[in-house]
């Protein structure tokens, strides 16, 4: 009775069911994989960026703590550099120390730069033309001293921050 019910058409009706069933079903299947792919992707992406802001909030805090240490030692430089003029004006003669001619050369020289000077005065060389005291070349040494200071401490900063990201 059954083989009866099982004409050729109805076999190829059920055939093509069976096989459109198949095809939803694995529609069905790639679109749940896809999703989950995109999922999975999705989540990888938020960790990703989630570990990209820890980093740059460390590394910013790091900084932070790097210029604060910095502004900290650039504020004691510079308390010991005007404590150490002041000593200076008192136990220099503002003679001259350096002439016309020694200035002239030095003009120019990587770092230096005499134009300006303070004339000298009481000495027979003050009439000659600008000269260097002995108080303008302390006084110099010590900002000369004081810049290098800074820049090292920036440049240790600066390296100390790079070396830490690692």
């Amino acid at each position: 009775m059954v083989l009866k019910l099982l004409t050729p058409e109805r076999v190829f009706i059920l055939a093509w069911l069976l096989f459109g069933l198949g095809v939803l079903a694995g529609v069905k299947a790639e679109r749940m994989s896809q999703a989950s792919e995109r999922a999975t992707a999705n989540e990888t992406r938020l960790l990703a960026a989630r570990s990209a802001v820890l980093q740059l909030q460390a590394a910013q805090a790091r900084g932070d703590e790097l210029t604060l240490q910095l502004a900290k030692r650039s504020r004691e430089a510079e308390t010991l550099s005007k404590e150490k003029r002041d000593a200076l004006t008192n136990v220099t003669s503002g003679r001259a120390c350096l002439g016309t001619a020694a200035l002239r050369v030095l003009d120019g020289a990587p770092g230096l730069r005499v134009a300006g000077l303070p004339a000298a005065t009481g000495s027979a060389a003050a009439g000659d033309g600008p000269v260097a005291t002995d108080t303008d070349i302390g006084q110099w040494s010590i900002g000369a001293g004081a810049q290098y200071d800074l820049c090292r401490d920036r440049l240790g900063a600066l390296i100390q921050w790079h070396r830490e990201q690692r």
